[in-house]
């Protein structure tokens, strides 16, 4: 159903170029309604005693080279990537408990990992009847060779190309992408996220990320992020906001006043039961939904200044100092 919602809007952007009426269609109530009761029925344990259902996310990279202001990774405030070894190590232990219909590979921007042909490989060898696509903003695409574009044909491993700015040079050396995608027969599928950017979180008057300590079942409602199941190392999240939500906390990336609560939600992980995991992905509503916003809405598209990105990541360490320093609890 998810596939056929984006079908429908992109038709409608290419008759009208609407891009805001489709991005409002598709983040309706209704839509998401349709949406999340088709994905649980696409929750089941299949022949194997393996867990199918539509997606699941593995993160690569922790940053990012652009500095989205309402990023739901919280990319600009972090950096690094996944090593390798740990990033295989995770497709192949859940390979024996979890058959997904997709695997996306993201980030941040995935193509940022020196080894990240490697692990779509990998991802691909692992689940050979799943869709394997690598999610980016296009911008490192020029830089790729042809024998690689190559290499992710033979391996059918797509991409999702995800337009953050519209700026001359970039549009133009997407342009040349997109000729070279189809030059090599890449599957490969435009969002045009600079036309209907959504956040889910709150920022001070000083740019930085609070908790707007919603109602968690408001914020499920209109969540996309809710069919995002997300793995790592031994562990399976709900959705990806969960998961780098709290990924940042524990780097010290978020201010710990406002976000430590999320250190509270129980994920679930290769240990506990099918029936436990299916329990998790398919009925509850997780308090931490509370650190989202009640109603997503879409905004202007904004990068970070660098200066300000600085100010930002000064003032957050500050907070979390005099955080730590006072020996508060949990949220």
């Amino acid at each position: 159903m998810n596939k056929y919602i984006r079908t429908f809007c992109r038709n409608l952007l290419n008759i009208t170029g609407m891009w805001k009426l489709a991005s409002t269609i598709r983040r309706s109530n209704v839509a998401n309604v349709i949406r999340h009761v088709i994905h649980k029925r696409h929750i089941y344990v299949n022949t194997e005693g393996k867990i199918v259902f539509p997606l699941v996310n593995i993160f690569i990279v922790k940053g990012c080279n652009l500095k989205c202001e309402h990023c739901v990774s919280f990319n600009p405030f972090r950096h690094g990537m996944i090593p390798k070894e740990e990033v295989i190590n995770t497709i192949r232990q859940w390979s024996e408990r979890i058959s997904p219909q997709t695997i996306a590979l993201l980030g941040g921007e995935p193509l940022l990992h020196p080894d990240y042909q490697a692990i779509a490989i990998a991802a691909r060898n692992t689940w050979k009847q799943s869709v394997v696509t690598i999610i980016t903003n296009g911008l490192l695409l020029p830089k790729v060779q042809d024998d690689f574009l190559k290499r992710m044909v033979d391996h059918d491993i797509e991409f999702v190309v995800s337009r953050h700015i519209n700026t001359e040079n970039y549009n133009r050396s997407l342009s040349e992408t997109i000729r070279r995608f189809q030059k090599f027969g890449v599957k490969y599928e435009m969002i045009e996220s600079q036309k209907s950017w959504v956040t889910c979180h709150s920022l001070n008057t000083d740019g930085v990320p609070i908790s707007p300590n919603s109602n968690p079942t408001k914020s499920w409602t209109h969540c996309l992020s809710k069919t995002c199941t997300t793995i790592n190392n031994n562990q399976l999240y709900y959705c990806s906001v969960i998961f780098n939500m709290l990924q940042a906390v524990n780097e010290g990336s978020l201010p710990l006043v406002e976000f430590s609560g999320i250190a509270k939600h129980r994920f679930v992980t290769l240990d506990d039961s099918n029936k436990t995991i299916l329990k998790y992905l398919r009925n509850s509503i997780p308090r931490e939904c509370r650190f989202c916003l009640e109603n997503f809405e879409n905004i202007e598209a904004k990068q970070i200044p660098t200066e300000e990105l600085k100010h930002i990541k000064l003032m957050i360490t500050k907070m979390n100092n005099e955080f730590n320093t006072s020996g508060s609890n949990l949220i």
